[in-house]
């Protein structure tokens, strides 16, 4: 019966949407704070939030005004491993995975009180085997007692992962809840295209793109993660470097001397 229902959802909201709208999806684990930190940016009340994990079924969404235009902002419901869903969670999880599809970067929520759990690990594994852009918020930071400690070991941890910033998050007090938004569209994929790359050292392993600028930190970063999780180069430390085939103008090609008999 549930595979009917959900046969019979519409895959795209009703109301047309901007092609050149970003769209940011808050992901994580059940019961991070996620509704919480959503509902924090927003500015009202649009996802339930309780103590019970798994209280956000489907994904909620919901428009921010900034200086650039408009940004679109979707909660989605926890994600769990496939082996422990079960009836109306498995759709719900389908339903959170389709929103880090449709988004530009997703944020990965997690406890900070916790650290970078094996199972946030396989969820920003996934963002990045998608293609998407990564920001982590370790989020309820302000019941962490050594923050100081605390922040080196998740960002020890989260390093030689994945290249994203950590942010220090409180959906309560709404500590660096503000910054999220900026991270969150430095990390969003630009227009650069490169024609072709190849790898010229394997320790560690360094590749050259070919046919773009040098890009920005946000956007190297994307590149770097997406090459780790193409190659399979979780954990390990990787370089890029940059050449455009075009020539500065005014630059004179090289001249072959010949030499005097």
């Amino acid at each position: 019966l549930l595979d009917r229902i959900v046969a019979l959802l519409p895959e795209e909201e009703t109301h047309p949407q901007p092609s050149d709208e970003p769209r940011f999806a808050i992901v994580g684990r059940p019961n991070v704070g996620k509704s919480s930190l959503f509902n924090r940016l927003v500015g009202e009340e649009r996802s339930v939030v309780y103590e019970e994990a798994g209280t956000t079924r489907d994904a909620v969404d919901a428009v921010i005004a900034w200086p650039s235009g408009p940004v679109r902002f979707v909660d989605t419901a926890g994600l769990r491993r496939p082996s422990r869903l079960r009836g109306i969670e498995y759709y719900s999880s389908l339903r959170s995975e389709r929103a880090i599809e449709r988004a530009d970067v997703a944020a990965l929520v997690l406890d900070a009180s916790e650290g970078f759990t094996a199972e946030d690990k396989r969820i920003a594994s996934r963002v990045l085997e998608l293609g998407r852009g990564l920001v982590v918020c370790a989020n309820k930071w302000d019941l962490v007692a050594e923050r100081d400690r605390a922040f080196k070991d998740l960002a020890e941890a989260v390093a030689p992962f994945a290249r994203a910033p950590v942010l220090r998050t409180s959906a309560l007090s709404g500590a660096e809840v503000n910054r999220l938004l900026q991270r969150a569209q430095d990390e969003r994929p630009g227009p650069v295209r490169y024609r072709y790359a190849t790898q010229v050292s394997a320790g560690p392993p360094s590749f050259v793109l070919f046919g773009g600028r040098e890009p920005g930190e946000g956007y190297r970063r994307y590149l770097e993660n997406r090459l780790r999780a193409e190659l399979g180069l979780e954990g390990v430390p990787i370089r890029l470097r940059f050449r455009s085939d075009k020539r500065r103008s005014g630059a004179r090609a090289p001249r072959s001397r010949r030499r005097r008999s």
